[in-house]
């Protein structure tokens, strides 16, 4: 069984506001999500390749 990842995510969120550690996902790593499911969903849209926003660095910002 695998542990529910909406719990660890709302618990490492908490413990990055109550002053713990940085939270393993970044506000970055956020933005360039979205960026890439708004690029496939007018993908679907278009039938047509869509580029994910210019200037995006897609690179891992956590030095991982």
């Amino acid at each position: 069984s695998f542990p529910n990842p909406y719990h660890a995510e709302i618990a490492d969120f908490a413990a990055a506001i109550s002053g713990g550690a940085a939270p393993r996902v970044t506000m970055h790593d956020g933005l360039v999500a979205v960026q890439i499911a708004e690029a496939a969903v007018e993908s679907m849209r278009t039938g047509q390749p869509v580029p994910v926003a210019s200037g995006v660095d897609t690179t891992n910002q956590n030095g991982n």
